[in-house]
């Protein structure tokens, strides 16, 4: 046998080493590669579950780190892209969410849960269009979820599109038989777009389920008497009736549809006999009696309304003296008529059966103030005072009550107790305005401006302690220019105001404005409801005009209106 050459031998042992090497480099290589998908896959999983842990703490930006580092680890993992969208959704971003939903999707386009977030990440973007597009492929994959459904339905009610959302809700009728919550949102549907016909017959397909339903079978009857169909309306009543033959609701619509064909006699009759029934609780007598008060209140020349009215507070009065609820209607019903004596009566009657009433104190005295009865006002708030401290309405009142008796001391009393007590903001600046009345009634003029500055902080609008500031700023000569512009706005609000007007008249005058002054003061007086002072001012006016005759002659009226102006006797010849 011929010998190979020695460097082909030595190429051929260095050859097979060489292979020997490659395929032990090689399964090294994959060695290393499963190693690393391991040592990845722990990496994303540890990140993933702290990510998802962070997330149910409520940590949103540490959840969206950590789940970002998962994603980069592994960048097609749908749950992960699913996670990170419901932790943007969280935080607010809704682009990043819109993102990784629609990642997410396109990975696992069958995943309901997935699709269902995404169209909610849209729904937060104000995508509605890509909202209802994605819950209904949810529909395309799974036809019969009613969730899906019921939440496209929902969502185009919302958007005003009734149509699409009633298509939704036949679509779940379909997949589960009548039902009477749905027809209801059809119902609803209906009513929105103006189709009454349509509308109705969703009631009707509810009353076909439940024939003893009364809250249907009275939105029936309303919808009946709405279209002129009075014969169908009462025929659905009575068989609510039936059901509940002293449900007050109903027999106020059976009266409706009496009063509708100008029967009062009959409405008289059914809502009588409600308030007659010694077996009917009161309450339900006192929504009667409310409801036939606001018919009369809405057509006060109706003599059957009246005379019913009458009778039925006779007969409440006769059956439950004793119910201090029912003084309580029947005083404001008289206090709407202004027959203060009896909505006293009723009042004083209410306090002593509901003595922890606060409304019905405060209506008390605000009717003895409204007739002037400045004595009671104060003796029976004290006694409501006792009886509920720290109110401060019922402070306001009585120290309103002292300053319209000239009482300033005690006026700046209740109204300091009054203003320091918690109150709306508008309130609390009258308040501060009429505190600041009584300190100027007393000439603590710090105090007054005080008082004044603090209501117009409180409500820069307030007109009464707008003016009141401004006269008595021009009283005092200072500050002329800031007291005209609040002259102005208290005229803004109300401009034919006789002490307003004479407000900014004589604002003039101390200016030296004796033509603007006249002007206002003139104004005033043409309301017809000038007081003294505002005579005594155009008396004042047409001295420095020089107008001597017509000066006396106001200061003459202005002491005919209040002779206790002694000192204008000097001003007036022959007096």
């Amino acid at each position: 046998m011929k010998k190979l050459p020695l460097l082909f031998i030595l190429f051929f042992v260095a050859s097979c080493a060489s292979v020997e090497e490659v395929s032990t480099e090689s399964e090294s290589a994959a060695q290393q590669e499963r190693e690393s998908s391991v040592e990845n896959k722990i990496k994303t999983n540890s990140y993933f579950i702290r990510g998802v842990s962070a997330f149910e703490m409520g940590e949103m930006d540490l959840a969206v780190s950590l789940l970002s580092e998962a994603y980069k680890l592994s960048p097609n993992e749908p749950g992960i892209q699913y996670a990170l969208m419901d932790a943007y959704l969280k935080t607010g971003d809704t682009s990043s969410a819109v993102y990784f939903g629609e990642s997410a999707v396109q990975l696992s386009p069958k995943n309901k849960w997935y699709r269902l977030r995404l169209s909610e990440a849209y729904r937060q973007s104000g995508r509605f269009e890509d909202t209802i597009s994605q819950l209904h492929e949810i529909l395309e994959i799974y036809p019969t979820e009613l969730d899906i459904l019921f939440l496209i339905a929902g969502i185009e009610s919302r958007r005003g599109r009734f149509e699409q959302s009633n298509q939704a809700y036949q679509r779940v009728i379909n997949l589960i038989g009548p039902d009477r919550n749905v027809y209801f949102q059809m119902f609803q549907n209906y009513s929105s777009m103006g189709d009454q016909e349509k509308a109705l017959k969703q009631l009707e397909n509810i009353r076909d389920i439940e024939p003893g339903n009364v809250p249907v079978l009275q939105t029936l009857s309303q919808f009946y008497l709405e279209t002129n169909q009075v014969e169908k309306a009462m025929e659905v009543l009575e068989l609510a009736l039936e059901e509940s033959p002293n449900d007050p609701e109903l027999l106020i619509s059976l009266a409706d549809v009496y009063i509708s064909q100008g029967s009062w006699n009959d409405a008289g009759n059914i809502l009588m006999g409600i308030v007659e029934d010694v077996n009917l609780g009161v309450n339900a007598k006192l929504e009667i009696l409310q409801y036939v008060m606001s018919r009369h209140f809405g057509d006060m020349s109706n003599q059957a309304i009246s005379e019913l009215l009458d009778a039925m507070i006779a007969m409440m009065l006769t059956l439950h003296d004793d119910n201090g609820y029912v003084h309580a209607l029947i005083a404001e019903h008289y206090s709407e008529l202004n027959d203060f004596d009896k909505a006293l009566y009723h009042l004083e009657q209410t306090t002593k059966l509901l003595p922890d009433n606060e409304s019905a104190w405060r209506q008390r005295l605000q009717t003895y103030y409204a007739a002037g009865d400045y004595d009671s006002v104060i003796s029976v708030g004290k006694e409501a005072n006792d009886r509920i401290p720290d109110d401060a309405f019922i402070q306001f009142f009585i120290g309103g009550a002292y300053l319209l008796q000239d009482d300033n001391e005690q006026a700046v009393y209740w109204l300091q107790r009054a203003v320091d007590m918690p109150s709306r903001r508008n309130f609390r600046s009258i308040i501060a305005g009429t505190l600041g009345d009584a300190h100027a009634g007393k000439d603590n003029w710090e105090d007054a401006d005080e008082a004044y500055e603090f209501a117009l902080r409180l409500d820069p609008e307030n007109d009464v302690a707008l003016n009141n500031y401004a006269y008595f700023l021009s009283e005092r000569n200072e500050r002329l220019e800031y007291a005209k512009e609040m002259s102005r706005k208290a005229l803004n609000a109300s401009p034919n105001n006789a002490a307003y007007l004479d407000t900014m008249g004589w604002i003039y005058f101390k200016l030296g404005d004796y033509e603007q002054a006249q002007k206002y003061i003139r104004a005033s007086i043409d309301t017809g409801s000038a007081s003294a002072t505002v005579l005594e001012h155009m008396g004042d006016v047409y001295d420095k005009l020089g107008d001597t005759e017509n000066a006396i002659k106001y200061w003459q009226k202005a002491y005919e209106k209040d002779d206790s102006r002694d000192y204008l006797r000097e001003r007036l010849p022959g007096i």
